[in-house]
């Protein structure tokens, strides 16, 4: 773990941030916003302290150190340290933010201000702690928050703490350590929160993630993906086009806007091209088959329709679509026993697969 350093003084760990939470009393987002701007920051290479708020009144039940860089956390945290009070407003597209809370602490005067924030290869935030020397009175509940501007690099946060009677008088600790933040980590994040149902948390990870590098291709497909699920086909379209842009020579994001296309009912010829292009760079690739066995279904060619589904079943079994798609065939060929098999083998595998279908225009009848 890395330490702070403090010129001729060896670093001795404190745990300053203690644990649980006193009820909060009225609070007041004008003072505490004042209170943080009177700091004088220490700050021998300084980086840039927008605004924030600092006092002894949290809400907050529980001892919390956080980097937030979403709307979403942050409507969050700032409703739970300050319930009733209006969200203050964080441009997240520029900004982070920042956010200590010390929880329960049994003397009223103490509180945890910011001290200094610098930065070099990571970007270090330290808060300042005075130490009471006389018998502690009262409770508050301290805590920083802090908005600087949005940084991708590791975050340290330190605490400083000092007393006038006490021997060692200054003393630092580690706090919370965040690592640089990467694209992959908020698509990741964003896929997790997807599987949970917020799809507005979703589309906001992956927006971040393109906001830290507008050409990762992997973001604009998952997004893509997402809108897909929702039946947003337009947006779905457009974002595929993005990670096509990207990465050209990928055959799975080829295959993906061909399927846009055709259940978004548009030009089936364009899809065809798509799925073309995808089975030239993965020559075999049984789903992009599926999907052009669709294609085919769409525009009428049924023998080669039936014959891409074939290939695509015999190199992947397990895929309702295609046995559906095939019963579809066999049922307009007048192959009613083997297509009604088909229909029946593919509700096995995905109970709604009729619905589904029937959303894209086709139905077993």
């Amino acid at each position: 773990m890395r330490r702070a350093r403090v010129p001729g003084r060896s670093l001795l760990p404190v745990a300053v941030l203690l644990a649980g939470m006193s009820p909060a009393v009225a609070y007041d987002v004008d003072a505490a916003a004042k209170s943080f701007g009177a700091a004088k920051l220490q700050s021998p290479v300084p980086a840039a302290v927008l605004r924030g708020w600092e006092g002894s009144d949290s809400a907050v039940r529980a001892r919390r150190v956080e980097r937030i860089v979403d709307l979403a956390s942050w409507n969050e945290l700032w409703r739970s340290h300050a319930p009733g009070t209006a969200v203050p407003v964080v441009d997240f597209d520029k900004e982070m933010v920042i956010a200590a809370f010390a929880g329960k602490v049994d003397d009223s005067a103490v509180r945890i201000p910011l001290y200094s924030v610098s930065e070099s290869d990571s970007l270090e935030v330290t808060t300042m702690n005075f130490i009471s020397d006389v018998l502690p009175s009262g409770i508050s509940a301290p805590y920083l928050i802090a908005v600087l501007p949005l940084a991708t690099k590791p975050v340290i946060v330190i605490s400083r703490s000092y007393a006038l009677m006490r021997a060692p008088q200054t003393r630092l600790e580690v706090v919370a350590e965040f690592p640089a933040l990467t694209p992959a980590n908020f698509v990741q994040r964003g896929d997790r929160r997807r599987t949970q149902g917020d799809f507005e948390g979703a589309v906001a990870d992956y927006g971040l993630a393109l906001r830290l590098d507008p050409d990762f291709a992997w973001a604009y497909d998952r997004r893509a993906t997402l809108w897909l699920d929702r039946g947003d086909y337009q947006r779905a379209i457009a974002d595929f086009d993005q990670a096509i842009r990207v990465d050209p020579k990928s055959g799975p994001y080829f295959n993906s806007r061909c399927w846009a296309i055709l259940v978004s009912g548009g030009d089936a010829q364009k899809a065809l091209g798509d799925c073309d292009r995808s089975l030239q760079l993965r020559p075999g690739d049984p789903e992009t088959l599926d999907s052009r066995g669709f294609v085919y279904l769409r525009l009428g060619r049924l023998d080669a329709a039936l014959a891409d589904y074939d290939t695509a079943l015999a190199g992947n079994a397990k895929l309702p679509s295609s046995l559906f798609g095939r019963g579809l065939v066999r049922l307009r060929k007048g192959e009613a026993t083997a297509g009604n098999a088909d229909i029946q083998a593919a509700k096995l595998q995905q109970s709604n697969i009729a619905e589904e279908f029937a959303r894209y225009g086709f139905k077993a009848e």
